[in-house]
């Protein structure tokens, strides 16, 4: 019975979850509405969502021309700061 319990009772955790719209799509729809309010600020440095957002296509674009694919998997090794969050 508390085999049960622990294994089957307490361990629900299914739940449909609403994949959409991607973070992508919703940042992308803030820089829609909103391109020049601020998006990331890191000490003394502002960007804008549209900064943000061409900087971050321009990355794309980037490694577009290398050869990087949709399916292609990118390591990412920055120390925290807007270069690590533009490249997300």
């Amino acid at each position: 019975e508390e085999k049960n319990l622990v294994l089957n009772e307490w361990n629900k955790t299914e739940k449909n979850w609403d994949l959409s719209p991607c973070v992508h799509h919703l940042f992308e729809s803030q820089v829609d509405s909103s391109p020049s309010k601020i998006a990331l600020q890191y000490r003394d440095t502002v960007f804008t969502f549209g900064e943000v957002e061409q900087l971050s296509n321009s990355l794309a674009f980037h490694l577009r021309s290398k050869g990087i694919s949709v399916e292609s998997f990118v390591a990412v090794a920055f120390e925290h700061s807007p270069e690590l969050v533009i490249s997300i």
